[in-house]
Formats: C-alpha cells, structure tokens, sequence
C-alpha cells in the first residue's frame, strides 16, 4: 500500500470512526447491553471487537484474564460471562464509568474489576491466564481526547505498549490475543503469533494475533 493511500485511508477511517463516536449510544453486542459514552469505542458495527468475540468464544479460559484498555467494557463483560474472573483497564475515567454501569446492568458486576491506569501499567507481571486487546491502530497520534480509542501514535507506540503490557501481564505459556490492522504498517501485518481470525473493515483488513509467552526470546515490541 502506498504511503498516499496509506494516508488517505486513515483520513477518512479516522473522520468516519470520529463521527460515529460523536454521540453516546446503547448498543446489543452478543446479547449484552452496553452504555458506550461519547469518545469510547463502540463494539457494535466495528470489525475488530466482533473478531475477538468470536475467537474468545472458541477458547477454554482457566483462571483470571485482563483486557488492556477496555473502553466500555464490552470485552470483559464477554469474558466475566464466560465465568471468567476478569480485570480491565483503560486510560478514560469516562468510559471506565460506562464499563462499570454495564456491569451492573448485565448482572457481572461480581466477576468484574475496573482500573484507571495507562494502558496495563497497573497489572502486575504474569498476574493473568489470558489477557486480551484491542488497541488503537490508526498511525498518528492522541492529541485530542477524542481519539484516543483510535490513535495509535505516530510510530504505533500506544498499540505496542499495549500489547507488550499485555505480553508481561500474561503467565508463561498462557495466551495474548490482540488485533491489528493493514492500516499501522500499510501491508498485512507480520507480527509475532498466529492469526487466529481476520475480516473487512473500512477499507483495511483486521486481525486477531495469538502470541504464547515465552514463545518468542526477542522483546515483543522489536516485533510489532
């Protein structure tokens, strides 16, 4: 993908992302009603939310899991319904709060712990089973508070932290999952892992990554 096309497609993928976080919404995601503020990444009509829930739903999760910046935590209420024990963090109080009300809306309220920190800096190392996320993937950076469930930064280092404190977060031999589009290299991504899922976005392709730790001696992020 040329660099021209590369730009153009994350123009109009920012504008359209921006435009249908603009207003606050309630949304049906996998039979789960969730509150999603403005700002916040909607899981409904958008491809990589969907991908991770159909690759969680495949998995056999023994033990605590983590979801690196949650948003309104439509991931993690997935997991706690799995009866899966499941602490999420994300950097905006404002959506921390929705993720916390749709908790309690959805009956899991139990199963659930939210944290404000940035990206998975408050988890300790090896603390969880499985950790998962979906970080943002557009290459610029967060400047406006707006964007940052979007903005991967202008050398993706917002999604390589979050993936790399997903990475230490997860016990050895345990599964990372995390998504990543055409869109942050310009070409099918080529990072450690396999792809477990893939589909359509606007105009970009999206992946599900499964990365084991320990599997890789390299730090992760040399990777990404």
């Amino acid at each position: 993908m040329s660099l021209i096309r590369e730009s153009l497609f994350t123009l109009i993928t920012k504008t359209l992302l921006r435009l249908y976080m603009t207003r606050g919404k309630s949304q049906i995601f996998e039979g789960l009603r969730v509150l999603v503020p403005p700002a916040c990444f909607p899981p409904s009509g958008t491809v990589s939310t969907r991908l991770l829930a159909e690759v969680l739903r495949r998995q056999t999760i023994v033990g605590r899991a983590a979801e690196i910046g949650c948003g309104a935590g439509a991931l993690t209420l997935f997991l706690a319904r799995m009866g899966v024990y499941a602490v999420a963090t994300d950097i905006s109080l404002n959506c921390l709060k929705a993720a916390r009300l749709n908790a309690l809306a959805n009956g899991l309220y139990g199963l659930v712990d939210f944290v404000n920190c940035d990206s998975g800096s408050c988890i300790r190392e090896e603390a969880v089973d499985v950790c998962v996320t979906n970080p943002p993937f557009l290459r610029y950076g967060p400047g406006d508070p707006r964007d940052l469930a979007i903005a991967g930064g202008s050398g993706l280092e917002v999604l390589t932290k979050m993936v790399r404190d997903c990475y230490r977060a997860t016990r050895r031999g345990r599964a990372v999952l995390y998504t990543m589009s055409d869109l942050a290299s310009g070409r099918r991504p080529n990072p450690p892992g396999v792809v477990l899922a893939r589909g359509r976005g606007l105009g970009d392709t999206v992946y599900v990554f499964s990365v084991t730790r320990g599997a890789y001696r390299s730090s992760l992020g040399e990777r990404l």
